[in-house]
């Protein structure tokens, strides 16, 4: 009984993901924006980039995505009420537990 129950601790133990990352993303313009987070080099078998997020904040809002995303290279495309549009690209290593974006940059 107490090795199945070693065995069972084993298998369920919790194991830190050490290479995921979270983002925020800030709108620090003076007019209320819209963001999309785009996957560049996913594992779906698709041709083009994956959405993964998308939005909209008011001025001075932020938003913090609860879910873990994998390293990789990202963008995410900022639009203001005029459809003016700002990419920005979001290279991310191993090393790298959290980003926040902003319609000018991205900071890790």
């Amino acid at each position: 009984m107490k090795k199945i129950l070693l065995v069972l601790m084993i298998l369920f133990l919790p194991t830190p993901v050490l290479a995921d990352f979270s983002v925020t993303f800030e709108n620090t313009s003076d007019s209320k924006m819209y963001y999309e987070l785009f996957w560049v080099n996913h594992p779906f078998n698709l041709p083009f980039p994956s959405r993964m997020a998308g939005g909209e904040l008011g001025v001075s809002q932020s938003f913090d995505l609860s879910f873990n995303y994998e390293p990789g290279k990202y963008y995410v495309v900022w639009r203001d009420d005029k459809e003016r549009m700002r990419r920005i690209l979001v290279v991310v290593d191993d090393t790298v537990k959290a980003v926040t974006v902003t319609p000018k940059e991205a900071i890790f």
